[in-house]
């Protein structure tokens, strides 16, 4: 097989086409949009935590993370995947997936800042980045997933 046609094949797949769309496109924009708001806030309280109340770096990633924790969740469900079915699930499939994040940036920050010695900030950064790639693709295909729809 050579790789034009695996290529091929790859984009022809009922699981990537799902993510070529103009509503998908829109709805990854409306996921940015409201990433960037929330991490915005993330980081300016990171930054007040440690920098002003020196405050561990580990403790404050996770406390600035809560912060946007119900903004996110809110205006994903409503405004981007426009969902007002299965509050509930919904909300507690975010919770886990919100935990799992936190649970590895506080891993990840402590062993780039204080074990690797990087800067805190670009370490922040570069981890709400990976968070940010797949908490889109599982809000899109489990968390706001309505059944029979396409999405």
């Amino acid at each position: 097989m050579n790789s034009n046609t695996l290529f091929g094949g790859i984009l022809k797949s009922k699981y990537v086409a799902q993510f070529l769309n103009k509503n998908t496109m829109i709805q990854f924009g409306k996921t940015f949009a409201i990433g960037v708001v929330s991490a915005g806030c993330d980081f300016l309280l990171f930054h007040l935590l440690v920098k002003y109340l020196k405050l561990w770096t580990v403790f404050s990633s996770g406390a600035s993370q809560i912060v946007g924790f119900w903004a996110s969740f809110l205006l994903n469900k409503f405004w981007t995947f426009k969902v007002r079915e299965n509050f509930l699930k919904q909300l507690s499939s975010y919770t886990v997936l919100f935990m799992f994040n936190l649970a590895f940036s506080s891993l990840a920050i402590y062993l780039l800042v204080d074990v690797m010695k990087q800067n805190e900030y670009f370490s922040k950064i570069f981890i709400m980045g990976l968070i940010f790639i797949w908490n889109f693709i599982i809000y899109k295909i489990i968390i706001y997933k309505v059944k029979g729809s396409p999405k």
